[in-house]
């Protein structure tokens, strides 16, 4: 490490001229072979290259791409060239406190700056006193000490080369060898070409001679079909996975949920209060572009199945990008008459889309982990799952009655009521249909607990909150017997507040609390400010909306 360190120094002369040093580009066919070939990723998983890049300049920098370049174009560069990365700001640092000690600058810092003139690591000591607390004591500085550290040492495997398990072993069960490993089971001339192959390629793209580049990386394919053909995955699941990567489509339809759902209940909302309403074609136009963002939100549920050779909602990621396409099924279907609830759904997925897409949360396709490696996958959490989406369209369309609340008055308030009294009956129907499927969800997990762990039921964190949510929307769906709780408004609040345990259930077992169903793999530090923030307001619309119901039904009573 610090013989890298020392040869970045001699570099950093030229890197001084901006932020960004020159990046010599590398041939794109060279690119494309190099993210072609198969690699044995740190879970054991065999995947395309294109998806190790994608995971480490993630990981690293919180970013897709880097200077205009994408992942795969980064990490072949840093493998060549090194020193030209060691002294560019690619390492994220998301804690301000950290960022100001380190001197960072716009959350981010380069490796260079983290070694002295010696070579020695600056930060090692409080790296060393981070992981020697048990992680519930770590304050958030230490926390990220332990992310930075992480994020360098990724770098340097990237660098050494040591990330890349790119040669298949004889023995199915090992791990496979990286560029530079000793293969002693293998013959000369392929020993020797695992040894030293690597070199050729970084030698030819260092030289630009892009076709001895690639003839490197064809003769690692043609190693790898020899030895590892019953292991690897065909090629038309390779092309998907790429693909798949490129297009990263729950990533780029979430902007587009959230335009076009704004879009069309801004529309309605229009004709509500005009007395001459807008073109149909309006309305039509957004509906009919909502139906295309569905259709390509399924595809990629069903393409990212197809690549993981699991259901697409093992982890916390794919959880919610689930839980955003239940939410728009929803919608869909009670909102073939009314548009509005179509458009709620659609906010709403591109809400759930954006929370999957911030940086605490992993979108790597992952191999399941042995408990989950079971049919209930697909029955128990498809189904407990899904009813979040119905539950979360049931919470959003309680906003939406709060909002026209608000806006109801003497002019408006025969077809505001109308609405209101529409979407309360939806906004019940689809908190119904959430608390079927979360009982029988909670019961087929109960089924799946005993064939795993040998009991039904443990008291589990997760466990506990499914029951308690049950508990919850139960009352709420049967609020309208009880004569002293009945009524629009009482209903609604309920349907809003009832939800922070669907949250509790879902974000709070699985990224604050410790047990046996925390599989999202994600980490969450702390409470993100936005939370309070939306509990004050949506506490404020809610009181606001209170008094206005409050004032309408004192005028009704009077009439």
């Amino acid at each position: 490490m610090a013989i890298l360190l020392l040869g970045g120094l001699s570099y950093q002369s030229s890197a001084q001229g901006g932020m960004e040093a020159i990046i010599p580009d590398i041939d794109d066919n060279v690119v494309t072979e190099f993210s072609e070939l198969w690699v044995q990723g740190v879970d054991g998983r065999i995947e395309p290259v294109s998806t190790l890049t994608s995971e480490i300049v993630r990981k690293v920098s919180k970013k897709a791409s880097l200077y205009g370049k994408s992942s795969d174009e980064v990490v072949l560069s840093m493998i060549a060239h090194p020193e030209i990365w060691q002294t560019l700001p690619i390492i994220k640092v998301s804690n301000s406190t950290l960022e100001s000690i380190l001197g960072a600058q716009n959350k981010f810092i380069t490796i260079q700056s983290l070694f002295d003139e010696q070579g020695n690591y600056k930060i090692s000591e409080a790296v060393r006193a981070a992981y020697a607390k048990t992680p519930a004591f770590r304050n958030r500085v230490e926390k990220e000490y332990i992310y930075v550290d992480e994020r360098v040492n990724i770098c340097f495997m990237v660098f050494q080369g040591s990330l890349f398990h790119l040669f298949p072993r004889e023995q199915k069960e090992d791990t496979w060898y990286t560029p530079g490993a000793q293969a002693e089971e293998y013959t000369a001339g392929d020993s020797i070409f695992i040894k030293s192959g690597f070199q050729l390629l970084i030698q030819s793209i260092v030289e630009n001679n892009s076709s001895d580049a690639v003839q490197v990386l064809d003769a690692v394919g043609n190693f790898q079909i020899k030895y590892g053909s019953d292991l690897l995955p065909s090629d038309s699941k390779k092309r998907a996975e790429i693909t798949f990567n490129k297009v990263n489509p729950f990533k780029r339809i979430f902007p587009f949920y959230l335009l076009f759902g704004f879009l069309l209940l801004f529309v309605l909302f229009v004709n509500i209060f005009r007395q001459k309403q807008l073109p149909h074609i309006l309305r039509y136009s957004f509906f009919g572009l909502i139906v295309l963002l569905f259709l390509v939100h399924t595809i990629g549920l069903i393409l990212r199945w197809y690549i993981s050779g699991h259901a697409p909602w093992s982890n916390g990621y794919e959880s919610v990008v689930y839980v955003a396409w239940a939410a728009m099924l929803a919608g869909l279907i009670f909102g073939r008459k009314y548009p509005m609830v179509v458009g709620t759904a659609a906010f709403l997925s591109g809400i759930a889309l954006f929370v999957a897409h911030l940086s605490w949360m992993s979108p790597e396709v992952t191999n399941l982990v042995p408990v989950l490696k079971s049919y209930w996958l697909t029955i128990h959490v498809a189904v407990i799952t899904a009813s979040y989406g119905f539950i979360g369209l049931s919470m959003f369309l309680g906003v939406l009655v709060m909002i026209l609340i608000v806006m109801r008055n003497s002019r408006n308030q025969v077809k505001v009521t109308g609405f209101i009294d529409q979407l309360t009956t939806i906004n019940e129907m689809s908190a119904t249909v959430g608390l079927y499927f979360l009982t029988i969800g909670t019961f087929l997990g109960g089924i799946w607990a005993n064939e795993s762990w040998g009991r039904y039921w443990g008291w589990d964190p997760k466990e506990t909150w499914s029951l308690i949510t049950v508990l919850i929307y139960s009352f709420v769906v049967h609020m309208r017997l009880i004569p002293s709780l009945k009524g629009i408004y009482n209903y609604n609040v309920a349907s809003i507040i009832s939800f922070a345990s669907v949250m509790m259930t879902y974000f709070g077992v699985n990224y604050y609390l410790t047990g046996l169903h925390s599989y999202g793999k994600g980490v969450a530090d702390g409470v993100n400010p936005a939370v309070p923030g939306a509990i004050v307001l949506l506490a404020g619309l809610m009181i606001w909306a209170y008094i206005k119901n409050s004032k309408y039904e004192k005028e009704n009573t009077l009439e």
